[in-house]
C-alpha cells in the first residue's frame, strides 16, 4: 500500500513536469516565431535601405559630374 502511495506521488511530480515541460515548449515555439517574423522584417528594411543608398549614391555621382562638366567650361 505503501509503494503504490509512493509511486502515486512519482507519477503526480512526473506529470507536473511534463505539463511544465509542454507550457515551456510552446512559449519557446512561439518566441522562435515571433523572433523569425522579425528577422525577416529587418532583412526587408536593411534591403530596402540598401536599394535607397544605392539611388542616393547615383544622384550624387550625377551632381558630381554636373558639377565638374560646369567648371570645366
Amino acid at each position: 500500500d505503501e509503494r503504490i502511495r509512493s509511486l502515486e506521488a512519482d507519477t503526480r511530480k512526473a506529470a507536473s513536469k511534463i505539463e511544465t515541460l509542454d507550457y515551456r515548449i510552446t512559449v519557446t515555439e512561439q518566441s522562435t516565431t515571433s523572433t523569425a517574423g522579425a528577422i525577416r522584417e529587418l532583412q526587408s528594411l536593411v534591403s530596402q535601405q540598401a536599394g535607397d543608398i544605392k539611388v542616393v549614391r547615383e544622384i550624387l555621382q550625377r551632381i558630381e559630374a554636373g558639377q565638374r562638366g560646369g567648371v570645366e567650361r
